[in-house]
């Protein structure tokens, strides 16, 4: 008797055990995905200021950037849900929250319009959240303001896509009315900004002086690169080569600064810019001393910028030293604007364009000697 009760017993806790495993199993497949989702989408806004436009923005060196969590399940897809433009839309005004989470490497960020990420690098680790934190006190452009990984952190194919554009409406505009609102943006024209260059020199191919006073009085397009970058500077310099031969009777002038000074030498210059068939005098290639040349591009031109890293923006400076806008390089829609754009200020003449006052942002030590490399 007591043998069938202990049998039966036995019986009865394997098959409790089986069946507690089996909900275990289930309740971990569905349970932690549905905690995450809670906490991702439920607790951490709820923890965010009530009046703040919140978005959680996943980072991966493979993927790209979504706004869909990024784990083992998605991580490996070919098609993913990426960021798309149009996906991130605010009103001027608003308080705009980025929670940013990297799903494999480090990464960095930069959304120049609004001088994040320029100065100091915003970093996005792995098992953490990188909080962003800013007033969207301008309307955008019809494209959007732009924000980037600044860190080359995967496949350079897949680097030179990991973007996002916010687009801030007008205040008191919805979504609905938003391809209303950047028609009537573009019909405004970006707001020009002073260079500040005055008395500012770096280093030509030919191992001489060039001082952007010279530029005074010319139409310029500037940019940053540098020779060993395998893939966005060639395509980038390949647009400016078009551009120079489709402006070749025009008074426009290309000025290209690399960010590695130390390899790119004026010997090296030279040999590279001979293979954009570029002309000296209307394509000029500068080097010069690093700390300068970060002071230009961060301080002058508000572009991300390190040894060896930069963006492939091109920008649209008029005669009197004024930023009329940037460019993206490897955007065809962008290019068709910039020639555009181009025409414009070349048939503006001499005229001064009226300019609000300019902070003034000068370049780093000038005491640096001429010609050393």
């Amino acid at each position: 008797m007591f043998d069938k009760f202990m049998t039966k017993l036995a019986t009865f806790i394997d098959w409790s055990a089986t069946k507690l495993a089996l909900l275990s199993v289930i309740a971990t497949f569905a349970g932690v995905p549905l905690a995450l989702w809670l906490y991702d989408s439920v607790y951490l806004p709820s923890q965010e200021p009530a009046d703040a436009k919140v978005f959680t923005l996943y980072w991966s060196g493979t993927q790209g950037i979504s706004q869909k969590r990024i784990n083992g399940t998605n991580y490996w897809r070919t098609e993913f849900d990426k960021l798309e433009k149009g996906d991130l839309q605010v009103n001027q005004g608003d308080r705009v929250v980025f929670r940013l989470i990297s799903a494999d490497v480090h990464h960095g960020f930069a959304m120049p319009a609004f001088g994040l990420g320029i100065a100091d690098t915003i970093l996005i680790k792995p098992g953490d959240i990188t909080r962003v934190e800013f007033v969207a006190d301008k309307v955008s452009p019809p494209e959007g303001f732009r924000f980037f990984c600044t860190i080359m952190c995967g496949k350079k194919e897949i680097h030179d896509k990991m973007e996002g554009f916010l687009d801030v409406l007008p205040a008191n505009t919805n979504s609905v009315a938003s391809a209303d609102a950047k028609v009537e943006v573009e019909r405004s024209a970006a707001v020009p900004t002073a260079t500040n260059l005055d008395g500012v020199s770096l280093i030509d191919r030919d191992a001489e002086t060039f001082r952007f006073d010279s530029l005074r009085g010319r139409v310029w397009v500037a940019s940053f690169f540098f020779t060993s970058c395998p893939s966005g500077c060639l395509k980038m310099n390949r647009e400016i080569a078009k551009l120079q031969h489709e402006f070749g009777e025009h008074d426009v002038k290309f000025v290209s600064i690399t960010c590695d000074p130390e390899t790119d030498t004026p010997e090296i210059l030279k040999t590279y810019s001979e293979s954009f068939q570029a002309d000296a005098k209307r394509w000029v290639f500068l080097t010069g001393d690093l700390e300068r040349i970060l002071d230009i591009g961060s301080g002058s031109f508000k572009l991300p910028i390190a040894a060896k890293t930069h963006s492939t923006h091109l920008v649209l400076v008029d005669r009197h030293g004024m930023i009329r806008d940037t460019y993206r390089a490897l955007d065809a829609e962008h290019i068709t604007r910039l020639k555009r754009q181009l025409a414009k200020v070349l048939a503006e003449g001499v005229e001064p364009v009226a300019t609000p006052p300019a902070p003034s942002v000068s370049a780093r030590d000038q005491g640096w000697a001429d010609g050393k490399l």
